[in-house]
């Protein structure tokens, strides 16, 4: 597993180019365990993602890739499907002690960068986000479905 040491100076950071002038070394897998700021480039039209894990980037890849097999609807994940994971470029560009900091770095980065494919401000997953109409009517009606399913197997 690798790391990115040092933050990328933001102002020199265009789309399309994280942590150019990053130096990467070898990590620990257990004493060096902490929370990553992740980004991933389309290196197609040069969009990106950022998001932080508690995870190594391998594993957080690979789960990423799961989630797109699965037919998740999110916006990084339909980018996933329609170009291929060979056309993106996934690299850590921060590492943080404590899940409080990586939230923060990671606000602070998409504030900065406003990447493409990240539906929210960043932070804790979809928080932030906000459902359509259409979408919370599709929802109470699935919920009733179960509802009503759960009466019946009794």
């Amino acid at each position: 597993m690798y790391k990115n040491v040092g933050r990328p100076d933001f102002l020199s950071v265009r789309k399309g180019v994280i942590a150019a002038n990053s130096v990467i070394c070898r990590l620990s897998p257990v004493k060096d365990r902490a929370f990553i700021c992740l980004a991933a480039v389309n290196k197609i039209n040069g969009k990106i993602y950022i998001g932080i894990s508690s995870k190594t980037l391998l594993v957080r890849t690979r789960q990423h890739f799961a989630h797109t097999r699965a037919g998740s609807n999110h916006v990084f994940h339909r980018a996933l499907r329609k170009y291929g994971k060979l056309s993106f470029d996934f690299t850590v560009i921060d590492r943080y002690p404590t899940k409080e900091r990586a939230v923060a770095g990671e606000i602070d980065i998409i504030e900065t960068l406003r990447p493409e494919y990240n539906m929210t401000k960043g932070g804790e997953g979809s928080f932030g986000h906000r459902h359509s109409d259409t979408t919370k009517l599709k929802m109470s009606i699935l919920a009733k479905k179960r509802e009503e399913k759960g009466k019946t197997a009794v």
